[in-house]
Formats: C-alpha cells, structure tokens, sequence
C-alpha cells in the first residue's frame, strides 16, 4: 500500500440536515463535522479519505460535495438497515 496515499482521513458522522429559519426551511443538506472538515480539505488541495456509514436512505444529492471537492469515499460505506442520523 502506499504510504502517501492520504494526507488526513477523516472518521465520524455524516448527517442529513435540515436548517430551520424563522421564514423558510432548507433541506436536506449536508451536515456534521466530519462532512465539513472532509470537503473543505479536499477543496484546499488536500489529499483527503472520509469512513463512516450512512444508510440506503441517504440521496446522491447529498453526498455530491465529497465528489465535487475531491474527497475519496472509498471509505464511505452506504448500508442497509441503518438511516443515516438527522
């Protein structure tokens, strides 16, 4: 295995957030702070792994920014029988 492939791997929860305004609601997006810290690395150039499970439930949509930024999600394990945290 090369010992460079990954500059920071990050490890924790993704979650399926929903932000409540006073006026409006948005929807699902994105949320928790292996999510953020994961695709702002990757946007800066780092070489970045994420792990973590998340359920079927979980739309493509959502996961979209760890492929936009460069995140490798091999690590990222979509599982049946789990509901990804809200």
């Amino acid at each position: 295995m090369e010992s460079n492939l990954y500059d920071v791997i990050t490890l924790g929860y993704i979650f399926n957030e929903n932000i409540v305004y006073p006026t409006r609601e948005e929807g699902p997006v994105l949320g928790g702070t292996v999510s953020y810290s994961s695709v702002c690395l990757g946007r800066l150039g780092t070489k970045t792994g994420i792990v973590s499970n998340i359920g079927i439930d979980t739309p493509e949509e959502l996961i979209k920014p760890f492929f936009d930024s460069g995140v490798d999600t091999r690590g990222l394990n979509k599982r049946a029988g789990i509901s990804t945290t809200r």
